[in-house]
């Protein structure tokens, strides 16, 4: 059995390649070679829970989700991680990620040009889930 956290990140990974038909990495290392290029990334970043307690037994809380859209350097990288970017916001707000994830906010994105051969767009999302109080696999 999974944490519910890493079921919607895992759900998540997977709308995203779906939807950008990009090749997925779960580690930037390895997609950093530039014959990866271009490239997804997700990683899961900071998750906790809400800060007012349910009276029902349940846990809300929210993770954060970072997606790299990795491209080779050009003269217009931005051009090149546009629709990309367009594809990623659609499937975070189209998908339920399985029954798991809901309340999904776009919490923006940054650029990175210092990665050697390529550049990246860096897009994060918060998603809310819920597990039970006592059990974080249900």
């Amino acid at each position: 059995m999974t944490t519910v956290r890493l079921q919607v990140v895992d759900a998540v990974a997977t709308a995203l390649e779906s939807a950008t038909r990009l090749t997925l990495w779960r580690n930037l290392d390895y997609a950093l070679e530039s014959e990866n290029l271009p490239a997804l990334v997700v990683i899961s970043g900071e998750d906790k829970p809400d800060e007012n307690p349910s009276p029902l037994g349940v846990l809300d809380q929210n993770v954060v989700i970072e997606i790299d859209v990795l491209l080779a350097n050009s003269e217009n990288p931005e051009a090149a991680a546009d629709p990309y970017e367009a594809a990623i916001h659609a499937a975070m707000m189209a998908s339920g990620f399985a029954g798991y994830g809901d309340l999904v906010r776009r919490l923006g994105g940054t650029w990175d040009f210092d990665l050697g051969d390529c550049a990246a767009r860096r897009l994060a999302y918060r998603v809310g889930y819920r597990t039970a109080e006592n059990n974080l696999e249900t």
